[in-house]
């Protein structure tokens, strides 16, 4: 009885085990951009900490791990 008990434990342990692992190399990957980012209404330009203007691709490919891919609206 007490047998059947440990195996069931040790799969626990290995399925737990893999969630962990799983969830490690997810937060490795995982760079969020937080709080509020002032942008212009009109050009959609994002202002810095230091004051500056960035282009909204320009500040978000800085800040996070995002890559843009530019194509045409249909």
């Amino acid at each position: 009885m007490f047998l059947i008990y440990i195996i069931k434990i040790k799969g626990f342990e290995q399925e737990l085990k893999n969630k962990i692992k799983i969830s490690e190399e997810a937060q490795v990957e995982i760079k969020i951009l937080r709080g509020i980012i002032t942008i212009c209404m009109y050009c959609k330009k994002i202002r810095d900490d230091a004051g500056y203007r960035n282009q909204l691709e320009n500040y978000i490919t800085e800040h996070t791990d995002a890559l843009f891919s530019y194509t045409l609206c249909s």
